[in-house]
């Protein structure tokens, strides 16, 4: 038996040439690329500190002794009282004049929140939140966790 495979040409014809409709209203302006985004906080929060999300979806500090830290939101760009809302940053350029990076060298999850770039041995998941491009600036850029057993 032997198989055979037809093939039909179809001509298309185009009845008129489509034209430009007015453009929609303007949206409100946001942030670069979204990378801020808004979280009711699951406690107390400082600025400039790691969260994740909570059972409930509250951002919470972050800890690389806690595995469920590996789903981060981001960096709190404020602090926010419990119930607030606070502002996360997802992604990107932070500066903060507090900061003392040794620039090029990675920035890795502490506990509570915190930053270092002293490698966390001991902890329960290691995970990149971004690299240093100066000592008061880093790019956050969060890596894959890596879950320590």
């Amino acid at each position: 038996m032997t198989s055979q495979i037809v093939v039909e040409q179809r001509e298309l014809t185009v009845l008129s040439v489509g034209e430009q409709g007015p453009p929609g209203p303007q949206g409100p302006p946001g942030p670069a690329d979204s990378s801020l985004v808004d979280y009711v906080a699951g406690e107390i929060l400082g600025g400039n500190r790691v969260v994740r999300s909570d059972t409930n979806g509250k951002a919470v500090y972050a800890s690389n002794a806690v595995a469920s830290s590996q789903n981060l939101l981001g960096i709190t760009t404020g602090s926010a009282s419990l119930g607030a809302t606070v502002s996360v940053q997802r992604s990107g350029i932070m500066v903060e004049p507090s900061w003392s990076w040794t620039a090029g060298q990675p920035i890795y999850l502490g506990t509570n929140g915190l930053m270092t770039q002293v490698y966390p041995s001991g902890a329960t998941i290691v995970i990149i939140v971004g690299f240093a491009l100066t000592p008061t600036s880093m790019h956050l850029s969060p890596r894959e966790p890596i879950l320590i057993v």
